[in-house]
């Protein structure tokens, strides 16, 4: 709270210093403010190059009070906001920069990111499609409406706009990576493995890439080779616990039993769901321990009724 004040009096007294030469020097002042305004304007950049938010959003405060339509202030402080997870002040900020310049690609780009991430779905579209009738070379835009048309289920024009991301940025490995699990969802699983494959070697350290190749590739009977996939996203995220669960399947398949009920038992740290007790339960009845199979299942059946309590508390 005291940092608070302090910042907004150092902004008042900046504020009022310029003002003040209203008084004194008439003739200058206009050209004065504007001087002062883009002086803050470009110390709030280099902060946010710096990833100071705090002393950025100070200085473009103090130069929009002195140059209320210095619209490049509007859309920095949209940047910070949308940084901060200030989406609501940054759809704020991004709309009065597209009302001082309405043909601003950028600033429809990341308004239509703030609502993405606010879950507004058709604002979000609409400001991509008008950031892309701005510029057509925009690959972030691309991928940002591919994702939210897929997760709308149109899937053709996902894929289209997925195709024009990666025409555009080749080493988008998220653009392959949701490109493949579209394909995965049209049950297209060699499209899907391709993509897949340009995604992990893209980047190496994508957990989720790896994990979405180990199952394609367990889908297709390849277990030896989906088996050192799922071994890759644990090693990457060690708090995966689907990719345990598939290493588990894997290993049942190859005829680890041992091994597998200890990534099942991996999983079941990490995931509080009844589901891992129940699979656990199965692989110790297949490999012949009955009273461990019991004690999972009642552990399951335990579960899944505290489940359904909070699922029918929710609903009351």
């Amino acid at each position: 709270m005291i940092d608070d004040i302090d910042a907004r009096q150092v902004e008042q007294s900046e504020y009022h210093r310029v003002k003040g030469q209203d008084f004194i020097e008439p003739g200058r002042a206009a050209e004065k403010c504007l001087q002062e305004a883009l002086k803050h304007c470009q110390l709030a950049e280099s902060y946010i190059r710096d990833l100071k938010y705090d002393k950025a959003l100070l200085h473009l405060r103090i130069a929009i009070e002195l140059n209320p339509v210095l619209h490049d202030c509007y859309y920095n402080l949209g940047r910070v906001h949308f940084l901060q997870n200030n989406f609501e002040e940054a759809l704020d900020s991004f709309s009065e920069k597209i009302k001082y310049a309405p043909a601003c690609a950028e600033a429809f780009y990341f308004r239509g990111l703030a609502y993405a991430e606010l879950n507004i779905v058709a604002p979000a579209v609409d400001d991509l499609t008008l950031a892309l009738e701005l510029d057509d070379q925009l690959a972030g835009a691309y991928f940002a409406r591919a994702q939210l048309l897929a997760a709308e289920q149109f899937f053709e024009e996902a894929i289209s706009d997925y195709d024009k991301a990666i025409d555009l940025d080749p080493r988008q490995a998220d653009a392959y990576y949701g490109r493949g699990l579209v394909f995965e969802v049209l049950e297209e699983p060699d499209k899907a493995l391709s993509d897949f494959e340009k995604a992990c070697d893209i980047a190496p350290d994508f957990a989720d890439a790896f994990y979405s190749r180990a199952v394609i590739l367990a889908s297709l009977d390849r277990f030896e080779e989906a088996l050192m996939d799922f071994d890759k996203a644990t090693e990457l995220d060690s708090e995966h616990a689907e990719a345990y669960l598939g290493k588990a399947e894997c290993l049942t398949h190859l005829g680890f039993g041992a091994q597998a009920i200890e990534a099942v038992t991996d999983a079941i740290c990490l995931d509080l769901s009844a589901e891992p007790y129940l699979l656990r339960a199965a692989l110790h009845w297949r490999f012949g321990d009955q009273a461990a199979s019991f004690r999972d299942f009642s552990a399951y059946v335990s579960r899944l009724n505290a489940e359904y309590g909070k699922d029918s508390e929710q609903a009351a």
